[in-house]
């Protein structure tokens, strides 16, 4: 994972059951050498902690969300990715539900087949959600940024449904190359990051 591997205060923690965290991939920087984490089930997750600080990103005016997903829609929440903390909810997050892709209360009719990359862009108050490299959606959202702590979480979010990760729409599914940036991307670059999943 890019975060991961470029700020070597983020650590990798496993999830898979209500309450316990194991810790075996935090001592490492990176969980794989591809770029990819599979679904078995919807209640797997990665947890990306910081080390010095309670909020695993910080609070930025803008930023960047790109990542390649291979699920299908959850009823229950499907989260692909999310920010924040079971103890006090979720800052944002990105999710498929009922068919539609999300990102907190802007999100679009997912109407072709997986694998989608799914990009969101932040921009002061504005979200704009882009799948395939098109716009898709496209609004004003408030970010509550004093939630803390913070994670990035990966898969499963069990802070509304344990079974709370996307469905595999084969015997696994996965999500893959996330890439978290500080900064607003144009839609150009955001067609070039769509143009390949590595």
């Amino acid at each position: 994972m890019a975060i991961a591997q470029a700020n070597p205060q983020i650590q990798v923690l496993w999830y898979q059951d209500t309450g316990v965290i194991n810790d075996i991939l935090s001592l490492r920087h990176s969980f794989a050498n591809a770029p990819y984490f599979l679904l078995l089930d919807t209640s797997h997750g990665l947890i990306f902690s910081n080390t010095t600080t309670t909020q695993a990103i910080g609070t930025p005016s803008s930023f960047t969300i790109s990542l390649w997903v291979y699920g299908k829609s959850n009823n229950n929440g499907g989260y692909i990715l999310a920010y924040g903390s079971t103890e006090s909810g979720p800052i944002w997050s990105i999710n498929f539900a009922n068919g539609y892709l999300g990102f907190n209360d802007v999100r679009s009719a997912i109407t072709s087949s997986p694998p989608y990359h799914v990009c969101v862009v932040y921009d002061n108050g504005t979200a704009t959600l882009y799948v395939n490299g098109t716009q898709v959606a496209s609004s004003n959202v408030t970010l509550n940024n004093t939630i803390t702590p913070a994670y990035i979480w990966i898969g499963n979010f069990p802070v509304a449904s344990q079974q709370g990760g996307v469905i595999p729409p084969s015997w696994y599914g996965y999500i893959e190359n996330v890439q978290i940036y500080n900064t607003a991307l144009t839609s150009s670059q955001i067609a070039q990051l769509a143009s390949s999943p590595t």
